[in-house]
């Protein structure tokens, strides 16, 4: 019976652990597992917003097209935009907080629906577009609309309990459309050909690729923040497009082609040095970069984590032997805009700037294009493979179409 945990503790003792005979509301909490109250097995939650018994009998009852409870195990929990984000989020934002690498041109451009896009060219034709909603209602309708489809109607499941991630993947041959005896068939539903509808109209629109087209869809949703290395997005021989849904998302990205390589050398400009007071570590170095008619219009060379030892503040080391940079110790800002949230910039440990004279360095400055992606938000991917480190702050929809 669908009893809240509070009111079995004061009726009588359980052997089962009271959050699994709790009722499903994942904006509360996210549930370890349930009880099914139809055949009473226990169930671990698999699924991101329905709870399908994995039960023999249960699934006789689904096959047969019987109803399990009150309520259809295929219809999910939805969750509003309002409870997935805090009141502060939902603030119009007038510029977008992208971090873009000193070797990255890139133009902006408003269209006449409100909508912006900045465009970010690199080396050998590699393009990714930032499709930027302002976090304005108006231009936010599909995504709101998608979001609450989507957890209703798609099933988004994990094989593995111990990833955050629950996810859905449709093929759809060229040309295909909806048909009403296509609900018949769970993996075909008309929700994911409103999802390609939009993506396409994304591509289309606002990424400017006329001979576009979108047969495979993948949905992938989460509900804990956290941060992940290693997703791959091959748009070498087709674009690729990706919606944010819910709370806001930050991508960081590298092509696989690599950045225009761009040294920092002797330079009469000091170098502004910016050092952890706490761990004495360079945290980052740059200096002025004449971008000409590059957007955003300041740019800065890319930070760099370099530990400094005893012999380096003896004036015996070599700044060149830099170890791979963490995108979270990254101070020093590479595009303009105000910050939704607080972001790696915001460390509470005391800061020590330092002016001092840039010496010649071995390495090339390492980089990559982190782009925030709020409700509605939607980021373009064309002429390379893209590895990806993902930055999670909530619960999050991401629609991928190619």
């Amino acid at each position: 019976m669908p009893y809240r945990p509070r009111d079995l503790s004061d009726q009588y003792f359980s052997f089962l652990p009271l959050d699994l005979l709790a009722g499903f509301k994942p904006s509360e909490f996210f549930p370890r597992g349930w009880y099914c109250t139809a055949c009473g097995m226990l169930n671990a939650q698999r699924c991101f917003r329905h709870q399908i018994c994995q039960s023999s009998r249960c699934k006789r009852n689904v096959e047969r097209g019987k109803v399990i409870s009150d309520d259809s195990a295929l219809t999910g929990h939805v969750d509003p935009l309002q409870a997935l984000r805090d009141l502060h989020h939902f603030v119009r934002i007038q510029d977008p907080l992208d971090l873009v690498p000193s070797s990255v041109s890139g133009t902006e451009y408003s269209l006449d629906d409100g909508m912006r896009t900045l465009t970010y060219e690199f080396n050998n034709g590699t393009r990714v577009k930032h499709v930027f909603t302002g976090n304005q209602e108006l231009l936010q309708e599909d995504a709101t609309r998608l979001l609450l489809t989507v957890q209703k109607d798609v099933i988004l499941s994990r094989s593995d309990l111990q990833s955050p991630y629950f996810t859905s993947s449709m093929k759809l041959d060229s040309g295909q459309a909806y048909t009403a005896d296509m609900q018949e068939h769970l993996e075909i539903l008309r929700p994911i050909f409103d999802i390609q509808d939009v993506l396409l109209r994304y591509m289309q629109g606002y990424g400017e690729i006329n001979d576009s087209n979108i047969n495979h869809i993948l949905i992938q949703a989460w509900v804990t923040p956290g941060s992940k290395r290693g997703t791959l997005f091959k748009a070498t021989s087709h674009a690729i497009t990706i919606i944010c849904l819910g709370a806001e998302v930050v991508m960081n990205l590298v092509p696989k082609r690599g950045f225009a390589e761009i040294s920092i050398k002797n330079a009469e400009d000091p170098m502004e040095v910016v050092v952890d007071a706490d761990s004495e570590r360079i945290l980052s170095a740059s200096q002025p970069v004449d971008n000409g008619n590059r957007w955003p219009s300041e740019t800065v060379a890319s930070a760099t984590v370099i530990d400094v030892s005893d012999s380096c503040r003896q004036g015996d080391c070599d700044l060149g032997t830099a170890s791979q940079p963490n995108p979270a110790s990254h101070v020093v800002k590479e595009a303009s805009g105000p910050s939704l949230s607080s972001g790696p910039a915001g460390n509470s440990k005391a800061i020590q700037r330092g002016k001092g004279v840039g010496n010649k360095m071995s390495k090339k400055a390492p980089s990559e294009l982190s782009l925030t992606l709020v409700h509605g938000d939607a980021v373009i991917l064309e002429g390379d493979d893209f590895e990806c480190q993902i930055k999670r702050t909530g619960t999050t929809i991401l629609l991928i179409g190619s």
